[in-house]
């Protein structure tokens, strides 16, 4: 990063836990700079950095040029929305940070997530090519010492800031194992998708109180809308069930966080939730500003057994992060790529580019065999394919964890190596996305339909195809099961369309589908939150 190394930055790096004003006080300085950029780890907090922005809700320090909105841009891997092509602020998701421009303030937020196997390489990009006279890093005491490295380095000049929580957070009493201790408020947290839909039910039934959820194979914008049903008083949702994609990027007024368990599905067994998890979670208790008179927040476990492990968690401190994680450069792994016979294919070189790495104090290679599903797969299915495709589609926002989504999200991948070519429509219909939409649809026009019916009986036949008696009897039928299988055909379309939306912008003569693939997917979210909130 030549353009980097040649200025004088200032490295702030805010360290603090959860809900201590550490990220709003860099907000501040970027929205008080005549250029600037925001990078975050999740589109929903660039696109929360993006909207608060542009209405002048992040206030600059006095004293201020009498600035509050600005214009601001947003860039994400799917998503553009240009407010103004000469807007001087950005905001964006860390891969995109554009590190060649300049900008006078730069915020990195998460930074501990430079260590992640990952996604660390994005941060690890920004922190060493953003070109910006002031560098704003918040996150995790635990990068300190590799910061202040880096920074020795780099030649940057490094200011640190602590913060302290803003309120405070206590661990209550266990809730043992009874789901009539859960009170408005609170938050349950789960790590299946199974597993939040059954408390879900479960606290229902127990309490009468009605769930909102969050999972991290929902939309981020559905996502968004319940969290906002949580939030609202007058919704009728007075507890929230969730994943642990709640532990960034929402806005929640929790007064109470519960552990449904302190273990976690790895993809091979059972294990306790990292220090930093845990932590993170329960600090989305009693945030500052949401509660009456902020008197702080509570956390607990659902199951007395836990309660031990929680409080040592909560007491412990969160290991430091060493090295940050690196991506190799283009141009060598295009070369090893080049070197090897034609055949050898993106896999193999890879593997080979990552051998003749050398690991140093301050950074890590991402391992080769995080990808090496993924690239076994794009050799299978390219062969005689330009590096540059193969390189590009590597990194796309590729589920492999799902046989629906690889089935999928495969046929993408397969339609644009065979034909250049992938057209929306017949791709949703081949992969069994459009009669998920279909069904979807239909369910939302019966009890839409039922609904209305039953508030007026009286009311003239409205425009729907669906009869009002024959609404009632389907709408009957619709139990939570359906619903259910339902919402399991539309997240994976979701994140199909997603994909699609990704690669448009990096080959649009392939995917020319744009405008009718941002359609489609705002159909999907609609019908999502509507089933969400119907189960």
């Amino acid at each position: 990063y030549p353009r980097a190394r040649a200025m004088k930055r200032k490295l702030i790096l805010h360290v603090g836990p959860t809900n201590s004003g550490k990220t709003y006080n860099a907000l501040r300085a970027l929205a008080s700079a005549k250029r600037g950029v925001y990078g975050g780890p999740l589109r929903l907090l660039a696109h929360e950095v993006w909207e608060r922005l542009n209405n002048g809700s992040i206030m600059a320090p006095l004293p201020a040029r009498g600035l509050y909105g600005r214009s601001c841009n947003l860039i994400t891997g799917e998503e553009r929305r240009i407010v103004d092509s000469n807007a001087d602020l950005v905001s964006c998701t860390l891969e995109m940070m554009p590190v060649e421009s300049s900008f006078d303030v730069a915020v990195i937020d998460e930074i501990q997530m430079i260590g992640d196997i990952d996604r660390g390489g994005a941060w690890t990009r920004a922190v060493l090519g953003v070109c910006a006279q002031e560098v704003h890093m918040c996150g995790e005491a635990t990068v300190i010492d590799l910061i202040r490295r880096i920074a020795e380095e780099t030649g940057d000049e490094l200011e640190i800031n602590h913060y302290e929580r803003l309120t405070p957070l206590k661990v209550s009493e266990p809730l043992s194992g009874s789901y009539k201790n859960i009170e408005k408020g609170d938050c349950v947290v789960a790590f299946s998708r199974k597993d939040i839909f059954a408390t879900k039910a479960a606290i229902e039934q127990e309490t009468g109180l009605q769930c909102a959820v969050a999972y991290g194979k929902l939309p981020p914008e559905v996502r968004s809308r319940q969290a906002e049903l949580f939030n609202d008083p007058a919704s009728g949702f007075d507890v929230l069930v969730a994943s642990d994609a709640i532990g960034m990027g929402l806005n929640l007024k929790i007064k109470r966080m519960i552990f449904s368990t302190v273990t976690k599905w790895d993809g091979r067994e059972e294990v306790y939730l990292s220090l930093s998890q845990t932590k993170q979670l329960a600090g989305r208790a009693g945030r500052f500003g949401t509660g009456q008179g902020n008197e702080g927040g509570l956390v607990t476990t659902f199951q007395s057994a836990d309660i031990q492990h929680l409080q040592e968690a909560m007491e412990s401190e969160n290991p430091p992060i060493t090295q940050a994680i690196i991506n190799l450069p283009y141009d060598a792994r295009h070369d090893v790529y080049q070197s090897l016979a034609t055949d050898s294919g993106i896999a193999r070189a890879s593997a080979i580019t990552e051998l003749l790495t050398i690991p140093s104090t301050n950074y890590f290679p991402r391992p080769s065999d995080h990808d090496l599903p993924r690239l076994a797969f794009l050799d299978k299915i390219s062969s005689g394919a330009p590096f540059t495709d193969l390189d590009s589609v590597a990194i796309a926002p590729f589920q492999w964890s799902n046989r629906f989504d690889g089935d999928a999200q495969e046929e993408l991948m397969r339609t644009f190596f065979r034909t250049l070519n992938v057209a929306l429509k017949p791709l949703f219909e081949r992969t069994g996305c459009s009669k998920s939409v279909q069904d979807a649809r239909k369910i939302q026009e019966t009890i839409t339909a039922a609904a209305a019916n039953a508030v007026n009986p009286d009311a003239e036949q409205s425009d729907s195809s669906i009869d009002a008696t024959d609404a009632a009897v389907e709408a009957s039928l619709i139990d939570e099961q359906i619903i259910k299988s339902t919402l399991a055909g539309l997240e994976p379309a979701h994140r199909l369309l997603v994909l699609y939306l990704w690669m448009s912008w990096r080959r649009p003569l392939a995917f020319q589908d744009q405008e009718l693939a941002f359609e489609y997917k705002a159909e999907v979210e609609n019908h999502i939150s509507f089933l969400l909130n119907h189960l």
